[in-house]
């Protein structure tokens, strides 16, 4: 069985930021959570959480290493959340979604829309498209990063890198760190 997900930067426009992805079944958040971090480019270096609406959430499924954490995302299966998920969305006719924080610095947060459950697929890990850059990391969240787009030199601490497109998606990196982390999911 696969799911396919479609996640959007949210707050990020012009151009938005999206990946749709196909993922098989049983992984856990923490996998969930390099998949994502492999499918926009982000570098893993800040927490993390999966939450119904965001940060301060009453659960929310946490990175393994924050001492705060209640739900850990190393021993917490993504399978129910998503074919809940999903057949909410089904049955009520309306988009049911939840979030992947990431750096609670600058928040970015990412909106997870189940988009199908196919019974009948093998597992597949799969970038199926794309749009938008990912953002630098650490540049300041949406806000700063949209501001950046229109002025890479903000301040002498605040600048996109030389040559950075947020147009252009790095869809062979993509694929390739997804096909790294398909052979250590799935056997």
């Amino acid at each position: 069985m696969n799911y396919r997900l479609r996640i959007q930067l949210a707050g990020v426009s012009s151009p938005e930021v999206w990946r749709e992805i196909i993922l098989p079944e049983g992984l856990t958040f923490e996998q969930l959570h390099l998949i994502i971090q492999a499918a926009f480019g982000w570098e893993d270096s800040h927490l993390y959480a999966f939450c119904e609406n965001g940060l301060g959430d009453l659960i929310t499924i946490n990175c393994p290493v924050d001492a705060d954490a209640f739900v850990t995302a190393d021993k917490t299966y993504v399978d129910k959340l998503l074919v809940n998920l999903y057949n909410r969305r089904e049955i009520r006719q309306q988009t049911v979604q939840f979030y992947y924080i990431y750096d609670y610095g600058d928040e970015w947060k990412h909106l997870i829309e189940v988009e199908e459950v196919d019974h009948t697929a093998s597992p597949n890990l799969a970038l199926l498209a794309g749009r938008g850059a990912c953002p630098p990391e650490d540049c300041g969240g949406p806000i700063i990063y949209n501001a950046l787009k229109n002025n890479p030199q903000l301040s002498e601490d605040t600048a996109l890198p030389i040559g950075f497109n947020p147009d252009v998606v790095d869809v062979e990196g993509i694929k390739a760190r997804l096909r790294a982390l398909e052979r250590r999911f799935i056997s």
